[in-house]
């Protein structure tokens, strides 16, 4: 038996449970493709005209607006040395409320106090990002009611990001990264395929078949039932294969996690170069919190030093359930 595979399945199982009251999709599947959402999507900032501020330990309320929906995105600067080192841009996984928590156990791992672990050569600021919808699970639910609502969720993280880049760059930014996980890691996608102003990204758990997941993983578990033959309506709003492609990858450094059962290894990392990826022998669930060896792909893939050699020999080990996370 494969622990990896077993985890992710449980955590199926486990969703699948709840009624279809509180189920993906539950209210339609209709949507616009995420490039046009995304090109439509407006950010304003809760200060008007104010730039966006940009002040350690201060969460900034956005109003991300398309269509029919209006609603507050959120961030938080976990960390500010200032404009002169480089920036960190991080998105949360699906459901995680509490949207600062899990870059704060990596970035824990990033750096030992009082200051940064051997081969990160410098401080980092780092931004954490919340989509709309996010305050509770209550309200992630309702943003995932509806395929387009959840497109429209999705638009509005990639345009803060978008807004947080300008600001980044006004300021003199010589260095941003964008990285996320799961759902943060489809963002951080979906930035790098329509916008591509970071220097680097790294996703997470992700790929650009976004249809995939709820398709042909174990996802569908989390499907209403009206949604589950709804196939065709995903690939046309989902799938962003060809122009992320086309985009080039030479900034990209993903992370994967070869047992994964919700980002299916062989169907989604086709689009990466396979020298510039991490693999975890893990899954989604025990791959995610792997976070010592998150913060060191973090650390030496999106921020290198001169010791990189060493961290890049590191970061293509295998990490086998039980080992230090």
């Amino acid at each position: 038996m494969n622990l990896h595979k077993s985890a992710d399945e449980m955590v199926a199982a486990l969703g699948g449970l709840y009624g279809d009251g509180t189920k993906f999709f539950r209210e339609g599947t209709d949507s616009l493709h995420l490039s046009e959402v995304i090109a439509e999507t407006g950010i304003t900032p809760s200060k008007t005209p104010a730039p966006l501020e940009l002040a350690e330990g201060r969460e900034v309320t956005v109003q991300a607006a398309f269509g029919p929906f209006s609603a507050p995105a959120r961030f938080t600067v976990l960390r500010w040395t200032g404009p002169q080192v480089p920036t960190l841009i991080h998105h949360h996984g699906s459901g995680e409320s509490d949207y600062t928590a899990r870059i704060r156990r990596i970035a824990r791992r990033m750096y030992d106090s009082p200051g940064p672990e051997p081969g990160m050569g410098g401080p980092v600021n780092i931004i954490a990002c919340s989509v709309p919808y996010n305050h509770n699970l209550k309200e992630y639910l309702y943003g995932a009611a509806r395929l387009d609502r959840w497109v429209f969720l999705l638009a509005a993280s990639v345009r803060l990001t978008e807004a947080l880049v300008a600001r980044l760059r006004e300021l003199g930014r010589p260095h941003i990264a964008c990285a996320g996980i799961s759902l943060g890691g489809w963002i951080t996608n979906l930035h790098h395929t329509y916008f591509d102003t970071c220097d680097v990204y790294s996703p997470i758990f992700a790929g650009a078949a976004l249809d995939d997941l709820f398709t042909e993983s174990i996802y569908r578990k989390l499907l209403a039932s009206s949604a589950r033959d709804a196939g065709a309506r995903f690939r046309e709003a989902l799938n962003f294969e060809q122009e992320f492609t086309a985009r080039g990858n030479e900034n990209v450094y993903p992370v994967m996690a070869r047992f994964d059962q919700f980002i299916r290894f062989e169907r989604q990392a086709g689009v990466y170069r396979p020298e510039q990826m991490t693999v975890l022998e893990r899954g989604h669930t025990t791959g995610a919190i792997a976070y010592r060896r998150l913060a060191g792909h973090l650390a030496h893939r999106l921020f290198p030093t001169s010791g990189s050699d060493t961290a890049d020999k590191s970061a293509t080990n295998d990490v086998r359930l039980g080992g230090s996370a």
